[in-house]
């Protein structure tokens, strides 16, 4: 289902005019009625960076990936990196990362706060090019054990890292009665919420399901996924999921969020990420065709959502909203990432009631990459760039409780 982003071809298009060839206007038209550039086949695969890791390891080409949390790239960019920093090893480039593997300075990135582009630092990128091209000593010759630099939300510092995912063992939080958000698996009563295929201004357009308050905090660190046990009234149903953290005040802050057509929602075993326990980490779609819904059926729907290094503050709770829109006035940007322009023929199944279960046979739930709220110090720095690049904060030795991160 496209994004925001399909507001770029078509702007692309005005602009360039007969230069856009397959670009632009042209592209942007066959995504809308729903033609093979809709999909995963080859004309994105050809133009897909990651099926290229290996071949840009080979060629020992050093990159350095910038991208910003509220950027459509957030995850590519995170999940390149974990595949520059396989192919280098050796290891399969779709795999997460193991935990404690090797690290090598040659790819390295930087992940700022706010929206595309916000916070690329000229000077940051000049000393790239000291560190590669002229054979400098730098900072970022120095960080090959913690060659990611991220900007942590809610502590409004940097730390640095190296794995990605970052944490072992995920969380689950499962959607109960009354709106109501835990640990504990929903029982043996049914229970389901309805949920309509309308503006999340308008009645019945949006859930909320929403924790106690986290009397110690947290730390999110990582990609983000919800698991929901859905079923519509139609062949089809779109389905938005956004993370807040809730102030004791009612004030919330959006941490993430990612969206599923129901129909595109067959995943690629090959390149989803699970954890020990089969939670999934990173679920990720084949994109290759719609396939429609049986009305009224309960499909699992594994929606992947931007990952996101945030400090959740004591006495703070976390909120999962859920929508079927985004609302219109989100929907004009030329580049975003929210889902506002579903194609043609998506558009006319996607009408209808949907049904949203919470119940022991169809347990829906919003799966965590939870740490302790002390795990990354700061390092300091300011929002435009990092003022360290080197020492390893979020890394613990074995046994340590911040030690929580994924094996494959």
């Amino acid at each position: 289902m496209p994004t925001q982003t399909a507001n770029f071809p078509r702007n692309l298009g005005s602009i360039v005019g007969p230069r856009a060839g397959v670009f632009g206007a042209p592209l942007a038209e066959d995504i809308q009625k729903g033609g093979d550039a809709a999909y995963d086949r080859d004309f994105w695969k050809s133009r897909t960076a990651g099926n290229y890791a290996e071949a840009i390891a080979d060629a020992g080409v050093p990159a350095l990936l910038w991208t910003s949390w509220d950027d459509i790239y957030t995850e590519s960019a995170q999940s390149m990196y974990a595949s520059l920093q396989n192919a280098y090893f050796d290891r399969p480039t779709d795999a997460p990362m193991k935990p404690g593997q090797p690290t090598t300075n040659r790819y390295q990135i930087i992940v700022s706060p706010g929206g595309h582009c916000a916070g690329v630092n000229t000077a940051t990128e000049l000393e790239w090019m000291d560190t590669w091209l002229k054979g400098k000593s730098t900072r970022f010759s120095e960080a090959a054990a913690t060659p990611m630099h991220l900007y942590q939300q809610g502590s409004g510092t940097w730390i640095n890292t190296s794995n990605y995912p970052m944490v072992q063992h995920y969380t689950p939080y499962y959607l109960n009665a009354s709106g109501k958000m835990s640990k504990s698996r929903p029982g043996r009563h049914a229970g389901s919420d309805s949920l309509r295929f309308t503006q999340p201004s308008e009645s019945g357009g949006t859930l909320t399901y929403t924790t106690g308050p986290l009397k110690q905090g947290a730390t999110i660190a990582g990609p983000i996924s919800a698991t929901i046990h859905a079923s519509s009234s139609s062949t089809n149903l779109n389905l938005i999921a956004r993370l807040e953290s809730v102030a004791p005040d009612g004030t919330a802050t959006r941490i993430s969020s990612g969206s599923l057509v129901a129909s595109l929602r067959k995943l690629d075993a090959g390149r989803s990420w699970v954890d020990k326990s089969g939670t999934p980490v990173r679920p990720y779609g084949t994109f290759t065709g719609d396939d429609y819904l049986t009305p009224g059926k309960a499909y699992e729907l594994d929606v992947a959502m931007s990952p996101d290094v945030t400090q959740i503050l004591p006495g703070h709770s976390l909120r999962l909203v859920l929508s079927s829109q985004m609302q219109a006035s989100v929907c004009s940007a030329g580049l975003g990432k929210d889902p506002c322009f579903p194609t043609d023929p998506q558009l006319k199944t996607l009408p209808g009631e949907y049904t949203i279960a919470h119940n022991a046979s169809n347990p829906s739930a919003i799966n965590l990459p939870l740490l302790p709220y002390e795990c990354f110090a700061p390092s300091g720095g300011t929002a435009q760039q990092p003022a360290s690049l080197t020492g390893d904060p979020g890394q613990g030795s074995h046994g340590n409780p911040c030690d929580n991160r994924l094996t494959p």
